[in-house]
């Protein structure tokens, strides 16, 4: 909502005169708590428009929640069962073992995130609805940079476009 009322003010798009689909807007479940975090200007004409769902779409969607579904409860599931252990007594372990544990968390937190970001695009995309990917393969990135940059794209772009850059010009 904050997005949608700074683009309102900075004239990048119109004021929706449509109360529902700007409740829509505000109030899409899917993308509600883990993101991806769309734009209005995206987003508003997907509301809009009437939409059509076809056969590979509906399948490509039930393929996107699938996949979520194993992220999370296969993968993210197994990786806290090694690594909650390991924290919850970590004054008792190793060093080697701690490091074995924050691998685990960072797989786990990675699946977690992902898998719902996941199901919520493959929801989406049965409501006819197109939300913007929102991890790429960060664990396999070359720097550091380019693995912020592939972590929670939607939230690392919409702090760029509103936090960041507005703060870096008004210095």
């Amino acid at each position: 909502t904050l997005g949608y009322l700074i683009d309102v003010y900075n004239e990048e798009i119109k004021p929706s005169n449509n109360v529902l689909e700007f409740s829509v807007f505000v109030s899409y479940f899917p993308k509600i708590l883990s993101g991806p975090i769309e734009r209005a200007s995206k987003m508003m004409p997907q509301i809009q428009e009437k939409r059509i769902l076809s056969h590979d779409v509906f399948v490509d969607g039930l393929r996107q929640i699938l996949w979520g579904l194993f992220a999370k409860i296969v993968i993210a599931e197994n990786c806290a069962a090694i690594a909650n252990p390991i924290f919850e007594n970590y004054t008792d372990q190793s060093g080697s073992t701690l490091v074995i544990g924050s691998f685990f968390y960072a797989i786990q937190l990675y699946a977690d995130f992902s898998g719902y970001s996941n199901m919520a695009i493959g929801i989406s995309k049965l409501f006819g609805i197109q939300l913007m990917r929102n991890f790429a393969t960060p664990f396999f990135s070359t720097n550091i940079s380019d693995y912020w940059r592939k972590w929670h794209i939607s939230l690392t772009t919409w702090m760029m476009d509103y936090v960041f850059t507005p703060l870096s010009f008004s210095l």
